[in-house]
């Protein structure tokens, strides 16, 4: 049986429909995390969430090692069969399960070499997540590739909300860390369950080599590139974790992760939308060219005001939100909103060059990137975790800079094309940072520094300066977007409800 994926001529409307459900679902996701991030951020210990950083750091190399390529490859090929899918699965099956079973041999060692006994008991208690990998994984695949972004969406909300409400739970009988454990435990069993009975897709034990030998050439490199993309994303944590202290790495923790799920929301959940997208026309330099430029501007619009006001706000942000034990992840947080810009860009421009099948030349630059990274957050680290934040900017915008460069030999894209659609958001958030400086100056005897007023008031200030500034420049790109926005939103929500 082929399972084939829509016809270009329903693109738009799918691309679209897709877009709505990844931002609505993450939009609830990213309130759900927040709001369970607060409780757990009072009642637990930064260590708590040290050690659980290192689980994670762990965990997430050996789900690299997992994830051989093969589901994008599956999504970026014209045609697949059944023989793909099942033989997907079978090898899901034992390299996840050999998988948890090495990580558990092995986390007492891990937590030795961090002289944490109980981090290597977290490590192989969170292996346990790979027992429900190749169900969802394949199930994943089976969705994408009918651009169906509403069932992910709800499974995602599924997992989050039941981590969620499982971890503040166990934290509030006493859980410690274990109750991040117990929540990632449950919540990505549930959002399994969901993801499966939606896909109507069922586990088969047949596997044909040769369906796993025509996903090998893409698979190999998109797997070798997400392995380098994961040591750059995540050894500045166990070089923080190893230097300092998982004390110390709580607070990096919780500065990159209000940073990274910024970037999350806004781009890297929509990954899966825009490689279908792009990959449908990987053919034709000029939709890509003006697709890039559409994406980016939305983003742009979308970013810069968030990592620009959260850097504004950050001392205030952590003290409300997170308490005053928290206030050494400020400095680091506001250096990491620079990082997340470019990230961000990086995310899409990555994307791009996946769905052209151009892996293997992007390889070199992210193992030289990972190079520079590792030796920047080494010496960063001799000044805590304020110089290690320092080194991440920097590295993340050299990378950023050279991907583009390299985007821009297959497309044809100059960097006027590249920098132009990030113009408009770029001032406005310039403007809306300068208004809400002068206003929290002027207002600190009022409210006080690090108050819940002047957190609120200084959000709806520069809520309100950003809009008007976009409106005052007015460029007809922006305008054109808004007005192609709002066309589409009717259809799309009666869609999204259907």
């Amino acid at each position: 049986m082929s399972h084939d994926q829509k016809p270009a001529a329903g693109l738009g409307k799918a691309v679209k429909k897709g877009v709505a459900w990844t931002l609505t679902g993450r939009g609830v996701v990213m309130l759900l995390t927040l709001s369970a991030s607060v409780v757990l951020a009072r009642v637990l210990e930064p260590a708590d969430f040290g050690m659980f950083g290192i689980a994670m750091a762990f965990n997430g190399l050996a789900t690299r090692f997992g994830n051989v390529g093969f589901g994008l490859a599956l999504v970026q090929r014209k045609e697949i069969h059944d023989d793909h899918l099942s033989s997907l699965f079978v090898c899901n099956l034992v390299i996840f399960f050999a998988l948890a079973g090495l990580l558990n041999l092995t986390a007492p060692l891990i937590g030795a070499s961090f002289g944490s006994p109980l981090t290597g008991r977290v490590i192989g208690a969170t292996a346990l997540v790979f027992l429900t990998t190749p169900f969802s994984s394949v199930a994943r695949v089976f969705l994408q590739r009918r651009l169906d972004f509403k069932s992910p969406a709800i499974a995602n909300i599924a997992d989050h909300l039941v981590a969620a409400v499982t971890a503040v739970i166990l934290a509030l009988v006493g859980g410690g860390v274990w109750s991040l454990v117990g929540g990632q435990l449950l919540g990505t069993l549930a959002g399994t369950i969901v993801v499966v009975s939606k896909a109507g897709w069922r586990p088969r034990l047949r596997y044909r080599h040769s369906a796993i030998r025509e996903l090998c050439t893409f698979g190999a490199g998109m797997f070798v590139k997400n392995l380098i993309i994961y040591g750059g994303d995540k050894i500045d944590y166990l070089i923080v974790g190893k230097r300092l202290g998982p004390g110390v790495l709580g607070f990096y923790e919780k500065a990159f992760h209000l940073m990274e799920i910024t970037v999350k929301e806004l781009s890297s959940r929509m990954s899966m939308v825009l490689f279908s997208a792009f990959s449908r026309i990987q053919d034709d330099q000029r939709k890509i060219q003006a697709a890039y430029s559409k994406v980016i501007m939305t983003l742009s619009l979308l970013c810069y005001p968030v990592f620009f006001g959260l850097s504004l706000v950050a001392p205030a942000f952590i003290t409300v939100v997170f308490g005053e034990k928290w206030l050494p992840s400020v400095l680091p947080l506001q250096i990491l909103c620079a990082a997340g810009i470019f990230r961000l860009h990086l995310e899409v421009t990555s994307t791009v060059i996946n769905a052209l099948g151009k892996v293997s030349a992007e390889i070199w630059r992210r193992v030289t990137a990972l190079m520079l990274f590792a030796l920047g957050c080494w010496l960063g680290s001799l000044w805590g975790i304020t110089g290690v934040a320092v080194a991440v900017a920097m590295t993340t915008a050299i990378l950023a800079v050279t991907m583009v460069a390299y985007l821009n030999q297959l497309t044809g894209l100059t960097w006027y094309d590249a920098i132009r659609p990030q113009g408009p958001a770029f001032i406005a958030s310039v403007v809306m940072a300068g208004a809400v400086f002068i206003y929290q100056r002027s207002m600190e005897g009022v409210w006080g520094h690090n108050s819940p007023a002047m957190l609120f008031s200084s959000t709806i200030v520069g809520a309100i300066v950003y809009t008007i500034a976009l409106w005052i420049f007015r460029p007809s790109a922006v305008v054109t977007l808004m007005r192609e926005f709002l066309t589409d939103l009717k259809p799309v929500a009666r869609g999204a409800v259907r």
